[in-house]
């Protein structure tokens, strides 16, 4: 909820390396065999697919796989921030960056995560404080059993939720609700710096 306080855990995704947490672990094999039939299907699987029944009107159509699909760009000189939506792919490119890096959880129907986009995500500091950074954004608008996996990963309940992640991959701090300017770009200079075990924030 809005003016909630933040959050510091240390339980995030580690789909890659193995190292899983069990809050996540029965979602996450649910998801790794839902992600390669939405991501990228091959033609078999489509083929497959059409036999079986067409996929739900609603359900997330990703763009073909190309030797790019996995790129994440960083934060480079902007008036304001710039996104990349995610996927398994970009979120595994985000944790092996070795620099900070953002998840945001926003729809169109969110006033408040329309306000970010025009007062929070345009600030000189915060697009200053980003760079280099991969920022993540996850699509809220359209609900569909993709989205409800994703969701369940992260634990996540509405929007606008913001997850920040330090050098190590792992989750920093998690606010929920509205980030003004100042307390946005605090947040991403927070991230670079060294994980404080002792620090543990509870709402």
């Amino acid at each position: 909820m809005p003016g909630s306080p933040n959050v510091t855990t240390t339980c995030g995704p580690q789909w890659v390396s193995g190292a899983r947490t069990t809050c996540l672990s029965a979602a996450t094999i649910l998801m790794l065999a839902v992600i390669p039939v939405l991501v990228s299907p091959a033609p078999s699987a489509v083929a497959e697919q059409s036999s079986a029944g067409s996929a739900p009107a609603d359900a997330v159509q990703a763009p073909s796989p190309s030797a790019d699909a996995a790129t994440v760009a960083p934060q480079q000189a902007s008036k304001s921030l710039v996104w990349t939506p995610f996927s398994e792919e970009t979120f595994t490119v985000a944790q092996r960056s070795k620099a900070p890096f953002v998840l945001s959880f926003s729809s169109k129907w969110c006033e408040p995560c329309e306000k970010m986009k025009t007062n929070t995500y345009t600030a000189a500091a915060v697009v200053e404080a980003a760079a280099g950074m991969p920022l993540l954004s996850v699509d809220m608008t359209k609900r569909d059993r993709y989205l409800r996996l994703v969701l369940k990963s992260f634990d996540v309940f509405g929007a606008p939720t913001t997850i920040f992640f330090g050098p190590d991959g792992k989750e920093r701090e998690r606010h929920i609700g509205f980030i003004s300017p100042d307390d946005y770009a605090r947040l991403l200079r927070d991230s670079w710096k060294p994980k404080d075990p002792g620090n543990k924030t509870s709402s």
